[in-house]
């Protein structure tokens, strides 16, 4: 996807600074205002922070009180390398779904095939999923214990003196 390195690009240009590859652990406020970002590497002072924590933005955004509804499925995809030719962009019927990437290639899914994985935050914020899934019922299937295992859909609160879920497993593959 092009989106991530246009935002990066985007911050930079504004005079701000990304930092890849270093989790963040918490946040620091002072008078109701964010001051600073606890990583694991240390802090990073700064008045604004862009979250871009993925599966784990709700349970990241859980340890300071804010809500963040998120609802993570699962599904098969595949990468294909550039090459193929002759798709569009974005395709999507009963059967698949392709996406290509910012490298020529494509991303390619089962559709109708997710799996959901019954877990502390899926019921937290079932009231505004659940509509959802029913409309997609036949789509979906219930999962296994990945988002328990995994860590990115704890309602735990973690030390920010101590590794996160987010470092036990820095990309997430259930």
């Amino acid at each position: 996807s092009q989106a991530a390195p246009a935002v990066a690009r985007a911050i930079v240009q504004l005079g701000g600074t990304v930092h890849q590859n270093c989790a963040a652990r918490g946040i620091e406020t002072e008078g109701g205002r964010l001051c600073g970002v606890l990583t694991e590497s240390g802090t990073i002072r700064t008045k604004a922070a862009v979250l871009a924590g993925g599966a784990w933005a709700s349970s990241f955004c859980r340890q300071f009180g804010f809500r963040f509804p998120q609802a993570s499925i699962r599904s098969s995809i595949l990468s294909v390398s550039p090459g193929a030719g002759g798709l569009p962009d974005a395709l999507h019927t009963a059967k698949i779904s392709a996406t290509r990437r910012g490298d020529g290639g494509y991303t390619l899914a089962i559709s109708g095939r997710g799996r959901v994985d019954v877990t502390p935050q899926q019921l937290r914020f079932a009231s505004q999923f659940v509509p959802m899934f029913l409309k997609r019922w036949r789509s979906l299937a219930p999962g296994g214990l990945q988002g328990v295992r995994s860590g990115h859909e704890t309602l735990q609160r973690w030390r920010l003196d101590r590794p996160t879920p987010m470092e036990r497993m820095r990309i997430l593959d259930p």
